[in-house]
């Protein structure tokens, strides 16, 4: 969401911005896409993405019975990544999942900057912000640089975590 989020801050405010470097960007062309695309997730991925309340419900558990069992249950996770998985409450998670994802259209915003130069880091394996999103944004746009990270999915992040710590 930070992507979004830079980009948008980028159109506003050009004059502070002397470059972008943009991780995983979660861009799905328009709100009509990008819940199509969460909608056809498989379940619960899907359900959680696409319905407001089992969203907020789910958040509610989540943060309240799950917080003090993620690193067990997902061990693959490091320790800082399972913490933050919990800190959503479900207002702060539907509305800016909302608002930020599927409402607002990064296409219109990302010519404003001018030529301000762009590093997109986008995972191969990305399957919750698809590397065709982060291509759509960057085609025809001589200022933007695409990097692909083969084998590795939405936490780029993660994987250097990982590696780092021999898990």
């Amino acid at each position: 969401m930070g992507t979004l989020l830079s980009i948008a801050y980028a159109a506003c405010h050009p004059e502070q911005v002397e470059r972008l470097v943009l991780l995983s960007i979660p861009f799905f062309g328009d709100a009509k896409e990008a819940r199509r695309f969460f909608s056809s997730q498989p379940i619960p991925f899907g359900w959680f993405f696409s319905n407001m309340v089992l969203a907020a419900v789910i958040c509610m558990i989540t943060r309240r019975i799950f917080g003090q069992l993620m690193p067990y249950l997902r061990r693959d996770l490091p320790r800082e990544v399972a913490a933050d998985i919990v800190k959503h409450s479900w207002r702060s998670f539907t509305s800016s999942f909302w608002e930020v994802i599927c409402n607002y259209n990064a296409k219109m915003d990302v010519d404003a900057p001018g030529d301000l130069p762009v590093l997109c880091i986008h995972g191969h394996q990305d399957d919750i912000a698809p590397l065709a999103g982060a291509l759509a944004l960057a085609e025809g746009r001589q200022n933007w640089q695409i990097h692909v990270l083969e084998g590795v999915d939405h936490h780029p992040g993660c994987a250097r975590l990982k590696s780092a710590r021999g898990m």
